[in-house]
């Protein structure tokens, strides 16, 4: 039996989904506020060409799904809806008549192995769906059915226990047994996309999310703090990007701007001198530990498989040579970001293996196929870019070959979804966190 592999799952997300519009843009159906335990996921979904509303505008979240327009939801999870459509005709359900609009999803979803009808040659696509019905469609289509529990009493007590322990049912309001509604449908299958997508190519270098300034701790972001970056290992971040200053006694310091530390941190005018003893005696919002290199130091001999991403925001070149002499043991782990083409030399001659081009200081006009040309003919490591520029192609187009894209800065799982519809493989991020 042919299986959906996981390569073709990601594929689908980060190209063929059709529609690119994020759900932040305005407001999608007319019965959704915003606040709804479904909401996102509607959204998002809906952006990707997955579910669709009603003609009225609405989404119709507590209506029942019927087992065809599961089935295309399905296909359409994974990307295949054209595939679909030119599997219409007959099926091997003596009800399923071959005209039918859902024919192409019912003959796809059976020859994947995610439905095999009633056991009576029936597939009843006008019946409703049961909550363990869909729950199954998903997890078989997503291939979350390996090494799954089973219970002879009770055919749907794996497909449950799998979908539960990925997280497909936190926060659905319907149970086993009872008929599966629209905004359940979309929960599950956005959560189970977002697994799907943290849990494919676990092999490769590249994470999919890092953490942005240092990540978020205690509900605070951009601290650079030690704290948030401890927070962040913990959470699973490989990759976690840091703010890079200067002192005035020139030693480094992380910290996202001198003006915001003076003001909060240590109380004084955006004038006044700060030395290195000071930086490094003070308090980040008053409570917490401010990084260093001797700290930072400290932190990645502890986790050898941390990489942290620098962000400069004093001279880019002066920075990197003092933390290359300040801390020259940690530099396999240290990924620097350039913010033009002519720093990139000058960074590599420093002895940096791995360097990003972030397009963030750049001209949004000298964004386009020259970056494409620099990046390819100089094999840089990855590319950073504005979320705002999600539209304007280049993303996809070094996607094509073969280069690694990340958008920052994204906080939600709609803007996420979007990304990587755009091209992006992965996202700097305050508040999302890797599934371990």
């Amino acid at each position: 039996m042919k299986r959906i592999t996981a390569g073709i799952i990601i594929l689908a997300m980060m190209i063929t989904l059709p529609l690119s519009i994020s759900a932040a843009s305005g407001k999608v159906f007319i019965d959704v506020n915003g606040n709804e335990y479904y909401a996102e996921s509607a959204e998002a979904l809906n952006s990707q060409g997955i579910i669709e509303g009603y003609e009225d505008g609405s989404f119709g979240a507590y209506r029942c799904v019927t087992r065809a327009e599961m089935a295309a939801v399905i296909c359409r999870m994974l990307g295949r809806d054209s595939e679909a459509n030119q599997m219409k005709g007959a099926t091997v359900f003596e009800d399923v008549a071959s005209g039918g609009w859902a024919s192409g999803y019912i003959n796809l979803a059976q020859q994947e192995g995610i439905i095999m009808g009633d056991g009576n040659g029936k597939f009843r696509p006008s019946d409703n769906v049961k909550l363990e019905e869909a729950v199954k469609m998903v997890v078989c289509a997503l291939k979350f059915d390996d090494n799954m529990t089973t219970a002879e009493d009770d055919w749907s007590y794996g497909y449950m226990q799998a979908a539960r322990e990925k997280g497909l049912l936190d926060n659905l309001i319907g149970k086993k047994g009872e008929n599966a509604v629209r905004g359940d449908i979309a929960v599950m299958v956005f959560q189970g996309l977002k697994v799907k997508l943290l849990e494919t190519d676990l092999s490769s270098e590249y994470p999919r999310l890092i953490a942005h300034a240092c990540g978020t701790v205690d509900g605070i972001t951009m601290t650079n703090s030690l704290e948030a970056l401890e927070s962040s290992i913990e959470k699973g971040f490989k990759w976690i990007e840091i703010d890079f200053a200067m002192t005035d006694d020139g030693k480094i310091a992380a910290l996202h701007d001198w003006a915001w530390y003076k003001a909060y941190s240590l109380g004084v005018s955006s004038t006044a001198s700060v030395d290195y003893e000071t930086f490094r005696s003070s308090r980040v919002l008053g409570k917490y530990t401010p990084v260093t290199m001797e700290v930072l130091e400290k932190v990645l001999s502890e986790n050898p498989d941390v990489r942290i991403i620098t962000d400069t925001k004093d001279d880019n070149l002066t920075i990197l040579t003092e933390m290359k002499k300040e801390a020259p043991e940690i530099m396999d782990q240290i990924i620097p970001q350039i913010y033009d083409y002519t720093e990139y030399d000058a960074v590599k001659n420093l002895g940096f293996d791995d360097v990003i081009l972030t397009l963030y200081k750049m001209n949004s006009k000298a964004v386009n196929e020259d970056v494409v040309y620099f990046v390819v003919n100089k094999r840089v490591y990855a590319v950073t870019m504005d979320y705002a520029l999600v539209n304007n192609g280049i993303a996809s187009k070094l996607k094509d070959v073969g280069v690694k894209v990340y958008m920052h800065t994204i906080n939600s799982s709609a803007d996420m979804m979007n990304a990587l519809n755009g091209g992006a493989y992965g996202i700097y991020t305050d508040t999302l966190v890797p599934r371990e």
